[in-house]
C-alpha cells in the first residue's frame, strides 16, 4: 500500500512540478520507473472498461459481458506497458538523431513518467484527450531535462516520431481499408 501511495504522490508532483520532478528522477533506475508506471497504469486499465460499459449501456449499443470486461482490463494493462516501452524505444531513435546526451534508459524513463496524466485520467472520456496532450508535453519536458536537449530539437524529434507512424497508418488505411469499404458498400445498400 505504501508503494501505491508513493507512486500517486510522485504522479501528482509530475503534474504540478514537472521540471523539478524530472530533475529528481535523473538517477532513478529503469526498474523504479517501470514500477511507477506499472502501479499507476492500473488506474486507467481498471477504470476504462466500467466507464465504457456504462456509456455503451446508456446509448443502447451493447450489453455487459463479464469476459469482455475482464479481458479488456487485462489486455488494456498489458497494452499500456508494452506500448510505453515501444514508444520509448521509437522516441529514443529520434532524440538520439537530434543529439540526445543520455542513454536509451533515460528516454524510456521519460516515457514512463510522462505518461502520468494518461495513467491517472485516461479513463475519463473527453478528459483522456487532454491527458494525452499533457502526456506529450511532459514527454518533451522529460527529454529536455534527462537528455539536456534544447526545446526546438526536442520538438522536432517528437514531431517526427509521431508523424511517421501516423503517415504509415494513413497510407495503410488508404491502401487496404478504403478499397475494402468501396467493395462492401455497394453490397450493403438497400433496394428501392
Amino acid at each position: 500500500m505504501e508503494m501505491i501511495k508513493e507512486a500517486f504522490n510522485k504522479g501528482i508532483s509530475f503534474l504540478t512540478e514537472p521540471t523539478k520532478s524530472f530533475d529528481s528522477v535523473k538517477k532513478t533506475s529503469f526498474g523504479d520507473a517501470f514500477k511507477y508506471m506499472a502501479i499507476l497504469a492500473i488506474i486507467t486499465a481498471v477504470l476504462s472498461p466500467p466507464v465504457s460499459s456504462i456509456i455503451s449501456a446508456l446509448s443502447g449499443v451493447g450489453a455487459f459481458e463479464p469476459v469482455v470486461f475482464v479481458s479488456t482490463m487485462v489486455f488494456g494493462y498489458i497494452a499500456i506497458l508494452i506500448g510505453s516501452l515501444i514508444w520509448g524505444l521509437w522516441l529514443h531513435l529520434w532524440v538520439y538523431i537530434f543529439g540526445a546526451k543520455g542513454q536509451i534508459e533515460q528516454t524510456i524513463k521519460t516515457v514512463f513518467y510522462a505518461g502520468t496524466p494518461s495513467y491517472l485520467l485516461g479513463w475519463l472520456p473527453g478528459i483522456n484527450i487532454i491527458a494525452g496532450i499533457c502526456t506529450l508535453l511532459l514527454t518533451g519536458t522529460g527529454v529536455m531535462r534527462l537528455h539536456g536537449m534544447a526545446g526546438p530539437k526536442t520538438t522536432l524529434a517528437m514531431i517526427i516520431a509521431i508523424l511517421i507512424p501516423f503517415v504509415i497508418g494513413a497510407v495503410a488505411f488508404a491502401a487496404f481499408i478504403l478499397p475494402l469499404i468501396a467493395t462492401i458498400a455497394p453490397m450493403a445498400q438497400l433496394p428501392y
